[in-house]
């Protein structure tokens, strides 16, 4: 068994550290399942391992069982957005 410190597993799930320890304990984001931490001292937390590769492993094949699911985007939004950046350029 191996524990990764905080900066090593956000590079290994391709987070930024702040939002890797709230996806990992604010309840808002429990529906990602992902791993928590352990506290290895006062101020020092690390994330094991395997639970970590088990987590990417569950995330890969939920998209190879569901496909890819881009986010759903609202097209009204994007025409907004689009004369924003029109006006912007006058």
């Amino acid at each position: 068994m191996k524990f990764l410190r905080k900066l090593a597993t956000a590079g290994r799930v391709g987070w930024h550290p702040e939002h890797m320890m709230k996806v990992a304990t604010d309840p808002a984001y429990a529906h990602l399942n992902f791993p928590k931490p352990v506290r290895l001292g006062k101020n020092s937390v690390a994330f094991i391992e395997a639970e970590i590769d088990a987590w990417m492993e569950s995330r890969i094949a939920e998209r190879d069982e569901h496909g890819f699911q881009p986010k759903a985007v609202n097209p009204r939004e994007n025409q907004r957005k689009a004369k924003e950046r029109e006006v912007a350029l006058r």
